[in-house]
């Protein structure tokens, strides 16, 4: 599916809800799309990424990212993240990296499981005063 979040999730039919509200990341293995953050052409500081999930079951869920033309992925601390229950989480993945642009990346390293991320949100600080 498309929408506001971008290309990186699957429909999830048979829910009521406002554009992307009603979609979320489902899947085994899958890559954002590379982000700007807050400026086309400015580095940016990227303290953390936050991850709103959903648990089905128990699920440990691998994070990676490169930044800007990278090609190699990089692994955050604390990757795999496993969470469990069926109440919504907050996942801090500590990026602490400065860029112009992020790919994220996400799998399941238990097999057959599926995991359910709503939400994905980068936070950044310029590094240099933009011109308006």
């Amino acid at each position: 599916g498309g929408g506001n979040t971008g290309f990186a999730y699957y429909e999830m039919t048979g829910t009521a809800g406002d554009l992307d509200d009603a979609t979320s990341i489902l899947d085994a293995d899958v890559f954002t799309p590379r982000y700007y953050l807050n400026g086309l052409a400015l580095r940016q500081k990227i303290p953390y990424v936050l991850l709103k999930i959903d648990p089905v079951a128990t699920e440990q869920i691998t994070v990676q990212y490169r930044l800007d033309d990278g090609q190699t992925w990089l692994d955050p601390t604390g990757s795999p993240y496993t969470a469990s229950g069926t109440d919504e989480q907050i996942i801090v993945v500590p990026i602490k990296a400065v860029a112009r642009r992020i790919q994220l990346r996400f799998r399941n390293n238990r097999a057959g499981e599926v995991y359910n991320i709503h939400a994905v949100g980068l936070p950044a600080l310029a590094l240099q005063p933009a011109i308006a």
